[in-house]
């Protein structure tokens, strides 16, 4: 099952840039909950002794596209930034979940990420150095950066980084080399509790991004970013959690329309609350939603919005196709433009939509739509 689309960007859009390096080292105070990671902000942020918060750039690294890291400063949060340790494998390719892909409503709802600061940093630590809640890194950035643009798409988006391997490696000597040299002291005192005498420092690699321009959400100011991860871990064996489709439901209370994965928690598909202020509506109008039908394969589902005003018996009903596994609704566009959805049918193991104009074949719509 395809789970999450992919857009594969050339080089050409990316800008690059040289910088003279700094051969002074930077201390970065890394958490380590999913992964080492630090970020410039984050929305609601808790007490560092206390739990990760719920919009902390730990989700970027989770593994799942219904949580986010969201910035947490007053406006749209430029300049704003990430850390991310994502190991000692020189990153050929960045893997980007651009937003807050809990839902479609959600996505839109909040800022989205349009061309973003991409650093990288050689990072070293000496073992041993860590408090409770986070662990000293010693970074020098490597000397390129690249600016790259980002679809305002869900899904997962991958980019080339054209940084020079060639390049890196010696960089890499050259720093560790220094590293060694300059905290011989500390690393000697480490190596006297060590049973073999001897200690090496644990070397990352460090990718920065930071936020350069943003897509505007139609209710919230908060940028948000949904899951990074390089080629090397996905190589590595890290896979997105979101793998599996066993049921859409909605909820009890119809506020929302639900997907249960192999996720503990169930994944929002459609948010009551979020399209209805999406959709601008009047405050005597309310929207009510119906799932109206599931596709054989859980891949497809019919949701139906009905707005209507307490005072009147009159609903405006309308129905919209979602495509489940990248919780993306399809605009009727792509498949004639209906007036009516009639629910699913499977025919010689392929799936139909059936509309007022006849059958649209699912299969071939996904591949149209490189979904």
């Amino acid at each position: 099952m395809t789970l999450f689309l992919r857009l594969s960007l050339v080089l050409l859009p990316m800008v690059s840039c040289t910088a003279q390096p700094d051969m002074a080292w930077e201390k970065l105070h890394l958490r380590s909950v999913m992964g080492l990671h630090a970020c410039s902000s984050e929305l609601e942020a808790p007490d560092p002794f206390d739990a990760p918060g719920p919009y902390g750039a730990h989700h970027l690294l989770d593994g799942d596209l219904s949580t986010a890291w969201s910035e947490g400063v007053e406006g749209p949060g430029l300049g704003e930034y990430v850390y991310l340790a994502v190991g000692n494998v020189f990153p050929e390719k960045l893997h980007i979940a651009n937003g807050y892909q809990k839902s479609p409503g959600v996505y839109e709802a909040n800022n989205r990420v349009k061309t973003i600061h991409v650093r990288l940093y050689a990072g070293f630590m000496i073992p041993g150095e860590v408090t409770e809640v986070e662990t000293v890194v010693r970074v020098r950035p490597f000397p390129q950066n690249h600016v790259i643009p980002l679809a305002d798409q869900t899904g997962v988006q991958e980019f080339n980084l054209p940084f020079r391997k060639e390049k890196a490696a010696a960089f890499v000597k050259e720093c560790r080399g220094d590293f060694l040299s300059e905290f011989a002291s500390e690393l000697e005192t480490v190596a006297a509790f060590s049973p073999s005498g001897e200690v090496e420092p644990e070397f990352n690699w460090i990718v920065q991004l930071e936020i350069k321009e943003i897509y505007p959400g139609s209710r919230w100011d908060d940028t948000c970013l949904s899951e990074v991860w390089t080629e090397e871990e996905e190589q590595a064996g890290k896979p997105l959690k979101i793998n599996e489709i066993r049921e859409v439901y909605a909820s009890d209370d119809g506020n929302f329309i639900y997907v249960k994965t192999n996720l503990p928690e169930p994944v929002i598909l459609v948010d009551r609350s979020v399209e209805e202020t999406g959709m601008g509506l009047p405050e005597e109008q309310h929207l009510a939603l119906a799932l109206m039908d599931v596709s054989p394969d859980r891949e497809w589902a019919q949701v139906d919005f009905m707005v209507g005003q307490e005072a009147e018996a009159r609903v405006e009903e309308t129905s919209r196709l979602y495509y489940v596994p990248a919780l993306r609704w399809v605009e009727p566009e792509a498949y004639g433009n209906p007036m009516g959805l009639y629910g699913f049918e499977e025919k010689d193991g392929k799936t139909f939509l059936i509309t007022d104009k006849g059958e649209t074949d699912l299969n071939l719509l996904r591949e149209q739509l490189n979904l």
